[in-house]
């Protein structure tokens, strides 16, 4: 939303501004999941270790 707000307030352009805050929400998901991923895997080596 924030995105999508400055680039509106900077621009007036609706359809940039909602590209910059798609562009906002994805790179928000992906580095989301990709934390967990490496959360997951971290635990995981953790637990193979401990166990072997």
């Amino acid at each position: 939303l924030g995105a999508f707000a400055a680039e509106y307030l900077v621009r007036r352009d609706a359809r940039q501004a909602g590209r910059a805050g798609l562009g906002a929400w994805v790179g928000l998901v992906v580095a989301t999941a990709l934390r967990l991923a490496v959360a997951f895997a971290m635990v995981g080596i953790f637990a193979l270790a401990w166990f072997l």
